[in-house]
Protein backbone atom coordinates (compact mmCIF):
# COMPACT_ATOMS: atom_id res chain seq x y z
CA UNK A 1 0.00 0.00 0.00
CA UNK A 2 1.46 3.60 -0.96
CA UNK A 3 1.62 6.10 1.64
CA UNK A 4 -1.16 7.92 -0.57
CA UNK A 5 -3.61 4.96 0.09
CA UNK A 6 -2.68 4.82 3.54
CA UNK A 7 -3.86 7.99 4.03
CA UNK A 8 -6.89 8.24 2.40
CA UNK A 9 -7.61 4.69 4.24
CA UNK A 10 -7.03 6.49 7.60
CA UNK A 11 -8.84 9.23 6.53
CA UNK A 12 -11.95 7.21 5.75
CA UNK A 13 -12.37 5.44 8.58
CA UNK A 14 -11.70 8.66 11.10
CA UNK A 15 -14.49 10.36 8.96
CA UNK A 16 -16.61 6.83 9.95
CA UNK A 17 -16.67 7.99 13.61
CA UNK A 18 -19.79 8.85 14.17
CA UNK A 19 -19.55 12.21 16.28
CA UNK A 20 -17.89 13.61 13.32
CA UNK A 21 -20.20 12.40 10.88
CA UNK A 22 -22.77 14.02 12.97
CA UNK A 23 -20.70 17.65 13.22
CA UNK A 24 -20.10 17.10 9.77
CA UNK A 25 -23.69 17.14 8.70
CA UNK A 26 -24.91 19.87 10.83
CA UNK A 27 -21.48 21.84 9.19
CA UNK A 28 -20.53 22.27 12.92
CA UNK A 29 -17.03 21.42 11.52
CA UNK A 30 -15.46 21.52 8.07
CA UNK A 31 -14.31 18.41 6.27
CA UNK A 32 -11.26 20.48 4.98
CA UNK A 33 -10.02 21.38 8.79
CA UNK A 34 -10.02 17.63 9.85
CA UNK A 35 -7.81 16.67 6.61
CA UNK A 36 -5.61 19.23 7.85
CA UNK A 37 -5.60 17.93 11.08
CA UNK A 38 -5.14 14.57 10.66
CA UNK A 39 -2.22 15.68 8.72
CA UNK A 40 -0.92 17.47 10.96
CA UNK A 41 -1.60 14.36 14.41
CA UNK A 42 -0.69 11.07 12.59
CA UNK A 43 2.48 9.12 12.79
CA UNK A 44 3.10 5.26 11.38
CA UNK A 45 5.69 2.84 12.71
CA UNK A 46 7.00 1.32 9.29
CA UNK A 47 8.84 -1.84 9.97
CA UNK A 48 11.90 -0.70 8.15
CA UNK A 49 12.32 2.38 10.21
CA UNK A 50 12.00 0.22 13.15
CA UNK A 51 14.88 -2.33 12.35
CA UNK A 52 16.54 0.19 11.60
CA UNK A 53 16.19 1.87 15.34
CA UNK A 54 16.89 -1.15 16.91
CA UNK A 55 19.97 -1.78 15.08
CA UNK A 56 21.25 1.55 16.03
CA UNK A 57 20.36 1.28 19.78
CA UNK A 58 22.06 -2.02 19.84
CA UNK A 59 25.22 -0.28 19.17
CA UNK A 60 24.41 3.10 21.13
CA UNK A 61 22.68 1.83 23.91
CA UNK A 62 25.04 -0.15 25.48
CA UNK A 63 27.32 3.07 25.72
CA UNK A 64 25.02 4.43 27.90
CA UNK A 65 23.07 1.99 29.93
CA UNK A 66 24.29 -0.41 32.16
CA UNK A 67 21.43 -2.53 31.71
CA UNK A 68 17.52 -1.99 30.38
CA UNK A 69 15.96 -4.78 32.89
CA UNK A 70 12.44 -5.15 31.91
CA UNK A 71 10.31 -6.50 34.51
CA UNK A 72 6.79 -8.65 33.26
CA UNK A 73 4.14 -8.84 35.76
CA UNK A 74 3.26 -12.67 35.00
CA UNK A 75 5.27 -15.21 33.72
CA UNK A 76 4.01 -16.28 29.92
CA UNK A 77 3.16 -12.57 29.69
CA UNK A 78 3.44 -11.29 25.97
CA UNK A 79 2.30 -8.16 24.64
CA UNK A 80 1.36 -8.97 21.24
CA UNK A 81 -0.93 -12.49 22.12
CA UNK A 82 -2.92 -10.04 24.34
CA UNK A 83 -3.33 -7.38 21.65
CA UNK A 84 -5.18 -10.17 19.81
CA UNK A 85 -8.18 -10.29 22.88
CA UNK A 86 -7.89 -6.81 23.84
CA UNK A 87 -7.36 -3.10 22.46
CA UNK A 88 -4.52 -1.96 24.86
CA UNK A 89 -3.31 1.27 26.18
CA UNK A 90 0.02 1.23 27.99
CA UNK A 91 -0.18 4.35 30.47
CA UNK A 92 3.64 4.58 31.71
CA UNK A 93 5.02 7.82 33.53
CA UNK A 94 7.39 10.50 32.23
CA UNK A 95 10.68 11.61 33.66
CA UNK A 96 12.85 11.93 30.20
CA UNK A 97 12.91 12.29 26.20
CA UNK A 98 14.50 9.04 26.31
CA UNK A 99 11.04 6.95 27.83
CA UNK A 100 9.54 7.48 24.17
CA UNK A 101 12.92 5.76 22.64
CA UNK A 102 13.74 3.03 25.14
CA UNK A 103 9.69 2.06 25.76
CA UNK A 104 9.53 1.53 21.56
CA UNK A 105 12.84 -0.12 21.55
CA UNK A 106 12.12 -2.80 24.60
CA UNK A 107 8.69 -3.34 23.51
CA UNK A 108 10.07 -3.99 19.65
CA UNK A 109 12.51 -5.95 20.59
CA UNK A 110 10.93 -8.15 23.64
CA UNK A 111 7.78 -8.84 21.78
CA UNK A 112 8.22 -7.62 18.24
CA UNK A 113 5.05 -5.19 18.52
CA UNK A 114 4.92 -1.21 17.18
CA UNK A 115 3.62 1.09 19.57
CA UNK A 116 1.42 4.16 19.13
CA UNK A 117 2.54 6.87 21.25
CA UNK A 118 1.38 9.84 21.99
CA UNK A 119 3.58 12.92 22.35
CA UNK A 120 3.09 16.41 22.44
CA UNK A 121 3.30 18.55 19.23
CA UNK A 122 5.94 20.37 20.22
CA UNK A 123 8.24 17.49 19.83
CA UNK A 124 7.50 17.68 16.05
CA UNK A 125 10.37 19.41 14.99
CA UNK A 126 13.19 19.35 12.22
CA UNK A 127 14.85 15.51 12.17
CA UNK A 128 13.65 14.36 15.45
CA UNK A 129 10.17 14.86 14.23
CA UNK A 130 10.53 12.53 11.45
CA UNK A 131 11.90 9.67 13.31
CA UNK A 132 9.58 9.82 15.96
CA UNK A 133 6.59 9.87 12.96
CA UNK A 134 8.00 6.63 11.32
CA UNK A 135 8.77 4.54 14.15
CA UNK A 136 5.17 5.26 15.81
CA UNK A 137 4.44 8.91 17.53
CA UNK A 138 1.60 10.58 16.69
CA UNK A 139 1.43 14.38 17.84
CA UNK A 140 -1.37 16.15 20.27
CA UNK A 141 -1.83 19.56 20.83
CA UNK A 142 -0.77 20.70 24.22
CA UNK A 143 -4.11 22.52 24.14
CA UNK A 144 -7.69 22.58 22.38
CA UNK A 145 -10.44 22.65 24.61
CA UNK A 146 -11.92 25.29 22.13
CA UNK A 147 -11.32 24.34 19.01
CA UNK A 148 -13.82 21.21 18.54
CA UNK A 149 -12.97 20.67 15.08
CA UNK A 150 -9.76 19.14 16.27
CA UNK A 151 -11.17 17.59 19.50
CA UNK A 152 -13.58 15.42 17.43
CA UNK A 153 -10.32 14.94 14.81
CA UNK A 154 -8.08 13.57 17.69
CA UNK A 155 -11.03 11.32 18.81
CA UNK A 156 -11.86 10.08 15.39
CA UNK A 157 -7.69 9.33 15.16
CA UNK A 158 -8.03 7.32 18.13
CA UNK A 159 -10.81 5.68 17.10
CA UNK A 160 -9.04 4.78 14.12
CA UNK A 161 -6.09 3.14 16.19
CA UNK A 162 -8.46 1.22 18.42
CA UNK A 163 -10.61 -0.20 15.41
CA UNK A 164 -6.81 -1.00 13.43
CA UNK A 165 -5.76 -3.02 16.48
CA UNK A 166 -3.02 -0.43 17.67
CA UNK A 167 -1.07 -0.98 20.30
CA UNK A 168 -1.65 2.89 22.23
CA UNK A 169 0.93 4.59 24.33
CA UNK A 170 0.85 8.06 26.05
CA UNK A 171 1.72 9.27 29.33
CA UNK A 172 -0.57 9.72 31.63
CA UNK A 173 0.96 12.40 33.75
CA UNK A 174 0.64 15.17 30.70
CA UNK A 175 4.67 16.10 30.88
CA UNK A 176 7.94 15.44 32.20
CA UNK A 177 8.23 15.18 35.77
CA UNK A 178 10.41 17.71 36.79
CA UNK A 179 10.51 17.06 40.41
CA UNK A 180 10.82 13.06 40.26
CA UNK A 181 7.02 12.88 41.66
CA UNK A 182 4.89 11.28 40.49
CA UNK A 183 2.14 14.13 39.06
CA UNK A 184 -1.34 13.58 39.25
CA UNK A 185 -2.92 11.68 35.92
CA UNK A 186 -4.41 14.39 33.24
CA UNK A 187 -8.03 13.16 32.47
CA UNK A 188 -8.40 14.02 28.51
CA UNK A 189 -7.00 11.12 26.86
CA UNK A 190 -8.47 8.44 29.13
CA UNK A 191 -11.99 10.30 28.90
CA UNK A 192 -11.54 10.54 24.46
CA UNK A 193 -10.35 6.55 24.63
CA UNK A 194 -13.01 5.96 26.43
CA UNK A 195 -15.41 7.29 24.07
CA UNK A 196 -13.66 6.43 20.75
CA UNK A 197 -14.14 2.46 21.99
CA UNK A 198 -17.99 3.12 23.30
CA UNK A 199 -18.50 4.15 18.91
CA UNK A 200 -16.63 0.82 18.14
CA UNK A 201 -19.02 -1.17 15.97
CA UNK A 202 -19.58 -4.65 18.25
CA UNK A 203 -17.74 -6.16 15.42
CA UNK A 204 -14.49 -4.93 15.99
CA UNK A 205 -14.90 -3.68 19.41
CA UNK A 206 -12.30 -5.78 21.97
CA UNK A 207 -12.68 -5.23 25.38
CA UNK A 208 -10.40 -2.49 26.50
CA UNK A 209 -7.11 -2.69 28.91
CA UNK A 210 -4.46 -0.12 30.46
CA UNK A 211 -1.08 -1.36 31.41
CA UNK A 212 0.83 1.12 33.55
CA UNK A 213 4.24 1.08 32.86
CA UNK A 214 6.74 2.23 35.57
CA UNK A 215 10.12 3.65 34.47
CA UNK A 216 12.58 4.69 37.01
CA UNK A 217 15.77 6.34 35.61
CA UNK A 218 18.88 5.99 37.60
CA UNK A 219 20.83 9.22 35.55
CA UNK A 220 18.79 11.40 33.60
CA UNK A 221 20.22 13.52 30.30
CA UNK A 222 17.69 16.64 31.29
CA UNK A 223 18.53 16.33 34.95
CA UNK A 224 20.99 19.60 34.48
CA UNK A 225 17.86 21.12 32.63
CA UNK A 226 15.22 20.12 35.27
CA UNK A 227 17.62 21.54 38.35
CA UNK A 228 17.86 25.08 36.58
CA UNK A 229 14.05 24.76 36.35
CA UNK A 230 13.89 23.91 39.70
CA UNK A 231 15.47 26.15 40.89
CA UNK A 232 13.40 29.12 39.11
CA UNK A 233 14.65 28.95 35.11
CA UNK A 234 12.37 29.22 32.44
CA UNK A 235 11.69 25.86 30.74
CA UNK A 236 13.80 26.06 27.68
CA UNK A 237 11.42 25.24 24.26
CA UNK A 238 12.60 21.57 22.15
CA UNK A 239 14.73 22.52 19.16
CA UNK A 240 16.97 21.65 16.18
CA UNK A 241 19.93 23.08 18.38
CA UNK A 242 18.79 21.02 21.66
CA UNK A 243 18.81 18.01 19.55
CA UNK A 244 22.82 18.79 18.63
CA UNK A 245 22.97 18.54 22.36
CA UNK A 246 22.50 15.19 22.49
CA UNK A 247 26.12 13.97 21.44
CA UNK A 248 27.43 15.05 24.60
CA UNK A 249 25.37 12.67 26.56
CA UNK A 250 27.61 9.74 24.97
CA UNK A 251 30.34 11.33 27.36
CA UNK A 252 27.90 9.47 30.36
CA UNK A 253 27.40 6.64 31.60
CA UNK A 254 23.67 6.57 33.11
CA UNK A 255 23.67 3.67 35.09
CA UNK A 256 20.51 1.27 34.42
CA UNK A 257 17.09 2.50 33.07
CA UNK A 258 14.38 -0.37 34.96
CA UNK A 259 11.29 -0.61 32.91
CA UNK A 260 8.16 -2.87 35.10
CA UNK A 261 4.92 -3.75 33.37
CA UNK A 262 1.92 -4.26 35.60
CA UNK A 263 -0.86 -6.26 35.74
CA UNK A 264 -3.42 -4.98 32.77
CA UNK A 265 -6.51 -2.86 34.54
CA UNK A 266 -10.11 -3.35 33.20
CA UNK A 267 -12.14 0.29 32.24
CA UNK A 268 -14.96 -0.37 34.62
CA UNK A 269 -18.30 0.07 33.33
CA UNK A 270 -19.98 3.18 35.00
CA UNK A 271 -22.57 5.28 33.60
CA UNK A 272 -21.01 7.68 34.91
CA UNK A 273 -18.65 8.91 32.11
CA UNK A 274 -16.84 11.56 34.52
CA UNK A 275 -16.34 9.49 37.19
CA UNK A 276 -15.66 6.58 35.12
CA UNK A 277 -12.66 8.33 33.94
CA UNK A 278 -11.16 9.63 37.39
CA UNK A 279 -11.73 6.36 38.98
CA UNK A 280 -9.88 4.67 36.10
CA UNK A 281 -7.28 7.45 35.27
CA UNK A 282 -6.09 7.31 39.61
CA UNK A 283 -6.22 3.73 39.44
CA UNK A 284 -3.24 3.75 36.43
CA UNK A 285 -1.45 6.43 38.49
CA UNK A 286 -1.82 4.12 41.90
CA UNK A 287 -0.73 0.92 40.44
CA UNK A 288 2.40 2.93 38.27
CA UNK A 289 3.30 4.37 41.34
CA UNK A 290 3.55 0.90 43.27
CA UNK A 291 5.43 -0.13 40.69
CA UNK A 292 8.03 1.72 40.61
CA UNK A 293 11.18 0.44 42.22
CA UNK A 294 14.09 1.32 44.58
CA UNK A 295 16.69 1.84 42.23
CA UNK A 296 20.67 1.72 43.49
CA UNK A 297 20.69 5.35 43.18
CA UNK A 298 17.12 6.45 44.73
CA UNK A 299 18.18 4.60 47.51
CA UNK A 300 21.31 6.53 47.65
CA UNK A 301 19.71 9.93 47.79
CA UNK A 302 17.45 8.93 50.68
CA UNK A 303 20.41 7.71 52.60
CA UNK A 304 22.80 10.85 51.72
CA UNK A 305 19.75 13.21 51.88
CA UNK A 306 18.86 12.30 54.70
CA UNK A 307 21.39 14.99 56.44
CA UNK A 308 21.84 18.66 55.41
CA UNK A 309 25.21 18.09 55.05
CA UNK A 310 25.37 14.62 53.00
CA UNK A 311 28.24 13.23 54.31
CA UNK A 312 28.75 9.58 55.25
CA UNK A 313 31.13 6.60 55.69
CA UNK A 314 30.50 3.84 53.44
CA UNK A 315 29.78 1.57 56.29
CA UNK A 316 27.07 3.77 57.52
CA UNK A 317 25.77 4.21 54.17
CA UNK A 318 25.71 0.15 53.90
CA UNK A 319 23.78 0.21 57.59
CA UNK A 320 21.12 2.52 56.40
CA UNK A 321 20.27 1.18 53.11
CA UNK A 322 20.05 -2.11 54.47
CA UNK A 323 17.12 -0.95 56.92
CA UNK A 324 15.71 0.27 53.82
CA UNK A 325 15.97 -2.51 51.85
CA UNK A 326 14.48 -4.69 54.90
CA UNK A 327 11.36 -2.61 55.25
CA UNK A 328 11.15 -2.64 51.28
CA UNK A 329 10.77 -6.60 50.92
CA UNK A 330 8.54 -6.73 54.30
CA UNK A 331 5.91 -4.40 52.94
CA UNK A 332 6.32 -5.47 48.91
CA UNK A 333 8.21 -2.13 47.60
CA UNK A 334 9.56 -3.14 44.35
CA UNK A 335 13.57 -3.21 44.17
CA UNK A 336 16.09 -2.74 41.49
CA UNK A 337 18.25 -5.70 40.02
CA UNK A 338 20.99 -6.47 42.64
CA UNK A 339 19.20 -5.02 45.60
CA UNK A 340 18.42 -8.02 47.20
CA UNK A 341 19.13 -8.41 51.26
CA UNK A 342 22.15 -10.20 51.01
CA UNK A 343 23.67 -8.81 48.06
CA UNK A 344 23.13 -5.44 48.04
CA UNK A 345 26.71 -4.02 48.77
CA UNK A 346 28.44 -4.34 45.19
CA UNK A 347 25.12 -2.79 43.57
CA UNK A 348 25.24 0.16 46.28
CA UNK A 349 29.25 0.57 45.61
CA UNK A 350 28.34 0.42 42.09
CA UNK A 351 26.13 3.06 42.29
CA UNK A 352 28.38 4.95 44.49
CA UNK A 353 30.80 4.97 41.90
CA UNK A 354 28.27 5.98 39.15
CA UNK A 355 27.40 9.15 41.35
CA UNK A 356 31.08 9.94 41.71
CA UNK A 357 31.85 9.50 37.98
CA UNK A 358 28.68 12.19 37.44
CA UNK A 359 29.74 14.77 40.11
CA UNK A 360 26.87 14.26 41.99
CA UNK A 361 29.39 12.92 45.20
CA UNK A 362 32.95 13.68 45.94
CA UNK A 363 34.91 10.73 48.36
CA UNK A 364 36.84 12.57 50.62
CA UNK A 365 39.60 10.39 51.97
CA UNK A 366 40.25 11.50 56.04
CA UNK A 367 44.12 10.66 56.44
CA UNK A 368 44.18 11.12 59.89
CA UNK A 369 40.59 9.24 60.85
CA UNK A 370 41.69 6.60 58.36
CA UNK A 371 38.12 6.61 56.71
CA UNK A 372 36.65 7.58 53.76
CA UNK A 373 33.22 9.87 53.63
CA UNK A 374 31.21 10.22 50.69
CA UNK A 375 29.77 13.87 50.23
CA UNK A 376 27.26 15.04 48.43
CA UNK A 377 28.09 18.32 46.04
CA UNK A 378 26.23 21.29 47.41
CA UNK A 379 25.12 21.85 43.65
CA UNK A 380 24.25 18.88 43.40
CA UNK A 381 21.64 18.21 45.99
CA UNK A 382 18.65 19.39 44.08
CA UNK A 383 19.97 16.96 41.27
CA UNK A 384 19.95 14.06 43.83
CA UNK A 385 16.77 15.00 45.83
CA UNK A 386 14.82 14.25 41.79
CA UNK A 387 15.77 10.60 42.58
CA UNK A 388 14.69 10.02 45.98
CA UNK A 389 11.37 12.16 45.05
CA UNK A 390 10.66 9.21 42.39
CA UNK A 391 10.33 6.29 45.30
CA UNK A 392 9.27 9.10 48.00
CA UNK A 393 5.80 8.13 47.78
CA UNK A 394 6.62 4.31 49.16
CA UNK A 395 7.72 5.87 52.10
CA UNK A 396 5.30 8.70 53.30
CA UNK A 397 3.50 6.43 56.18
CA UNK A 398 6.55 5.31 58.02
CA UNK A 399 7.76 9.15 57.87
CA UNK A 400 4.88 10.45 58.74
CA UNK A 401 4.43 8.32 61.69
CA UNK A 402 8.59 9.25 62.64
CA UNK A 403 6.52 12.57 63.47
CA UNK A 404 3.90 10.36 65.69
CA UNK A 405 5.88 8.27 67.56
CA UNK A 406 8.04 10.89 69.01
CA UNK A 407 5.05 12.99 69.88
CA UNK A 408 3.64 9.62 71.60
CA UNK A 409 6.74 9.07 73.40
CA UNK A 410 6.83 13.23 74.85
CA UNK A 411 3.02 12.51 76.34
CA UNK A 412 1.71 14.94 73.28
CA UNK A 413 -0.45 12.01 71.90
CA UNK A 414 -2.33 10.02 74.10
CA UNK A 415 -4.68 7.63 72.40
CA UNK A 416 -5.79 6.85 69.16
CA UNK A 417 -8.34 9.37 68.61
CA UNK A 418 -5.35 11.73 68.78
CA UNK A 419 -3.12 9.43 66.76
CA UNK A 420 -6.41 9.51 63.69
CA UNK A 421 -6.39 13.25 64.33
CA UNK A 422 -3.15 13.95 64.00
CA UNK A 423 -2.69 11.76 60.85
CA UNK A 424 -5.72 13.73 59.59
CA UNK A 425 -3.75 16.95 60.03
CA UNK A 426 -0.73 15.37 57.80
CA UNK A 427 -3.25 14.44 55.12
CA UNK A 428 -4.23 17.71 54.73
CA UNK A 429 -0.73 19.28 55.02
CA UNK A 430 0.56 16.68 52.10
CA UNK A 431 -2.33 16.79 49.89
CA UNK A 432 -0.97 19.03 47.18
CA UNK A 433 2.30 17.30 47.53
CA UNK A 434 1.91 13.72 47.30
CA UNK A 435 -1.83 11.42 46.50
CA UNK A 436 -2.03 9.88 50.53
CA UNK A 437 -4.31 6.88 51.44
CA UNK A 438 -7.68 7.09 53.24
CA UNK A 439 -7.00 7.52 57.05
CA UNK A 440 -8.23 3.88 57.51
CA UNK A 441 -5.69 2.92 55.10
CA UNK A 442 -3.25 4.90 56.57
CA UNK A 443 -4.19 3.55 60.34
CA UNK A 444 -4.01 0.02 59.12
CA UNK A 445 -0.11 0.56 57.78
CA UNK A 446 0.69 2.34 60.59
CA UNK A 447 -0.75 -1.27 62.67
CA UNK A 448 1.57 -3.06 60.17
CA UNK A 449 4.83 -0.74 60.91
CA UNK A 450 4.06 -0.90 64.53
CA UNK A 451 4.02 -4.58 64.52
CA UNK A 452 7.26 -5.14 62.31
CA UNK A 453 9.46 -2.80 64.29
CA UNK A 454 8.40 -4.74 67.40
CA UNK A 455 8.49 -8.30 65.99
CA UNK A 456 4.86 -9.04 66.76
CA UNK A 457 1.31 -8.77 65.92
CA UNK A 458 -0.44 -5.95 67.70
CA UNK A 459 -5.08 -6.52 67.85
CA UNK A 460 -5.64 -2.77 67.16
CA UNK A 461 -3.26 0.99 67.64
CA UNK A 462 -4.46 1.14 70.90
CA UNK A 463 -1.66 -1.27 72.25
CA UNK A 464 0.70 1.09 70.90
CA UNK A 465 -0.18 3.25 73.94
CA UNK A 466 0.86 0.57 76.44
CA UNK A 467 3.62 -0.21 75.00
CA UNK A 468 6.90 -0.96 77.10
CA UNK A 469 10.14 1.40 76.58
CA UNK A 470 12.14 -1.26 75.23
CA UNK A 471 8.92 -1.56 72.68
CA UNK A 472 8.90 2.02 71.78
CA UNK A 473 13.25 2.06 71.81
CA UNK A 474 12.50 -0.29 68.73
CA UNK A 475 10.14 1.65 67.20
CA UNK A 476 12.22 4.25 66.99
CA UNK A 477 15.32 2.35 65.60
CA UNK A 478 13.51 0.61 62.90
CA UNK A 479 11.14 3.86 61.74
CA UNK A 480 14.57 6.12 61.89
CA UNK A 481 16.16 5.59 58.46
CA UNK A 482 12.57 7.84 56.99
CA UNK A 483 12.69 10.08 60.28
CA UNK A 484 13.90 13.43 57.55
CA UNK A 485 12.19 12.28 54.53
CA UNK A 486 10.04 14.55 54.08
CA UNK A 487 11.61 17.44 55.87
CA UNK A 488 12.78 19.57 53.19
CA UNK A 489 9.08 19.63 52.20
CA UNK A 490 7.98 20.80 55.68
CA UNK A 491 10.94 23.73 55.56
CA UNK A 492 9.10 24.79 51.89
CA UNK A 493 5.81 25.38 53.57
CA UNK A 494 7.43 27.19 56.52
CA UNK A 495 9.42 29.56 53.89
CA UNK A 496 6.41 30.07 52.20
CA UNK A 497 4.80 31.51 55.42
CA UNK A 498 8.01 33.86 56.28
CA UNK A 499 7.59 35.01 52.76
CA UNK A 500 3.94 36.03 53.14
CA UNK A 501 5.21 37.87 56.43
CA UNK A 502 7.35 40.26 54.42
CA UNK A 503 5.12 41.22 52.24
CA UNK A 504 2.42 41.86 54.71
CA UNK A 505 -0.89 43.40 53.49
CA UNK A 506 0.95 44.37 50.40
CA UNK A 507 -0.24 42.63 47.06
CA UNK A 508 2.37 40.64 44.99
CA UNK A 509 3.04 38.39 42.33
CA UNK A 510 3.59 34.77 42.41
CA UNK A 511 7.45 35.73 40.54
CA UNK A 512 7.82 38.39 43.69
CA UNK A 513 6.91 35.40 45.92
CA UNK A 514 9.59 33.30 44.20
CA UNK A 515 12.50 35.74 44.42
CA UNK A 516 11.67 36.93 48.20
CA UNK A 517 11.34 33.31 49.34
CA UNK A 518 15.22 32.15 47.98
CA UNK A 519 16.38 34.98 49.30
CA UNK A 520 14.80 34.42 52.62
CA UNK A 521 16.15 30.80 52.07
CA UNK A 522 19.70 32.10 51.58
CA UNK A 523 19.48 34.03 54.95
CA UNK A 524 17.58 31.13 57.15
CA UNK A 525 20.42 28.47 55.69
CA UNK A 526 22.84 30.22 56.69
CA UNK A 527 21.34 30.34 60.28
CA UNK A 528 20.29 26.88 60.47
CA UNK A 529 18.09 27.26 62.92
CA UNK A 530 15.03 25.86 60.79
CA UNK A 531 15.85 25.82 57.30
CA UNK A 532 18.49 23.43 57.33
CA UNK A 533 17.99 21.73 53.51
CA UNK A 534 19.65 23.56 50.56
CA UNK A 535 16.89 21.42 48.36
CA UNK A 536 13.82 23.33 50.35
CA UNK A 537 13.53 25.83 48.08
CA UNK A 538 12.34 24.05 45.10
CA UNK A 539 10.26 26.16 42.47
CA UNK A 540 7.44 23.34 41.91
CA UNK A 541 6.53 22.64 46.24
CA UNK A 542 6.79 26.70 46.01
CA UNK A 543 4.02 26.89 43.52
CA UNK A 544 1.58 23.93 45.80
CA UNK A 545 2.10 25.61 49.06
CA UNK A 546 0.29 28.84 47.17
CA UNK A 547 -2.64 25.94 46.40
CA UNK A 548 -2.37 24.99 49.84
CA UNK A 549 -2.23 28.61 51.48
CA UNK A 550 -5.31 29.27 49.29
CA UNK A 551 -7.23 26.01 50.00
CA UNK A 552 -6.47 27.20 53.97
CA UNK A 553 -7.46 31.22 53.46
CA UNK A 554 -4.55 31.86 54.87
CA UNK A 555 -4.12 34.25 51.17
CA UNK A 556 -6.02 34.96 48.22
CA UNK A 557 -5.71 35.62 44.48
CA UNK A 558 -7.26 38.32 42.76
CA UNK A 559 -6.25 39.37 39.05
CA UNK A 560 -3.08 37.39 39.12
CA UNK A 561 -1.75 39.04 42.69
CA UNK A 562 -1.90 37.48 45.62
CA UNK A 563 -1.82 38.85 49.56
CA UNK A 564 -2.70 37.67 53.11
CA UNK A 565 -6.16 37.74 54.10
CA UNK A 566 -5.53 36.09 57.36
CA UNK A 567 -2.43 37.55 58.77
CA UNK A 568 -3.30 36.36 62.55
CA UNK A 569 -2.78 33.02 61.54
CA UNK A 570 0.90 33.64 60.46
CA UNK A 571 2.38 32.52 63.79
CA UNK A 572 0.10 29.64 63.64
CA UNK A 573 1.66 27.73 60.38
CA UNK A 574 5.21 28.94 61.25
CA UNK A 575 5.03 27.05 64.53
CA UNK A 576 3.03 24.25 62.70
CA UNK A 577 5.80 24.08 60.12
CA UNK A 578 8.42 24.87 62.74
CA UNK A 579 7.44 21.74 64.44
CA UNK A 580 7.13 19.53 61.47
CA UNK A 581 10.91 19.56 60.26
CA UNK A 582 11.99 20.05 64.74
CA UNK A 583 9.99 16.74 65.39
CA UNK A 584 12.10 14.72 63.23
CA UNK A 585 15.16 15.96 65.25
CA UNK A 586 13.48 15.05 67.99
CA UNK A 587 13.08 11.55 66.51
CA UNK A 588 16.59 10.96 66.27
CA UNK A 589 17.13 12.39 70.21
CA UNK A 590 14.84 10.88 71.66
CA UNK A 591 15.92 7.06 69.75
CA UNK A 592 18.94 7.83 71.42
CA UNK A 593 17.72 9.06 75.12
CA UNK A 594 14.53 7.28 75.45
Amino acid sequence: MTSMEKKSEILDCVLTYPKIREALDKKTIALDDIKKNIQEIHGEAKENWLEFSESLLDHTIAKLYDSIPCELPYEGFNLSDLSQKYNLILVPNHQSHGDYIALSYIFFKKFKVALSIAGGINLNIFLLGTFFRNTGAFFIRRSFQNDISYKLSFEGYLYYLLAHGKIVEFFFEGGRSRTGKLLPPKFGLFQMILEAHSYLPDSIRKPLRFIPVSIAHEQLPEETAHARELSGAKKERESFFQLAKIIKIFGKKFGSLHIRIGHPIEAMDLEDQKLRTQELAFECFRKVGEGIPITPVALLALVLLDDPSGSLTLESIYEKSESIISYCVKFMIPLGAGLGPHDYKGTIKNALDLMVLNQKLELINHIKLKRAFYTIRPEARVKVVYFKNMVLHHFLIPSIMTSAWYLIVNGTIKNLPELSRFLMEKRRELRFEFYLPSIKQMLGLALSIVAYTIGRELSSLEEVFTLNKEELFQIGQKIKPFSNAITYIYETYYLAVLAYRFFGDQYFTQEEFLSVSKEIHELELSHGRIIKYRESYLVPILKDCVNFFIHTQLIAKSNDKYHVINPQNLDYYLAKFSADANDRVGVNLKVKGI
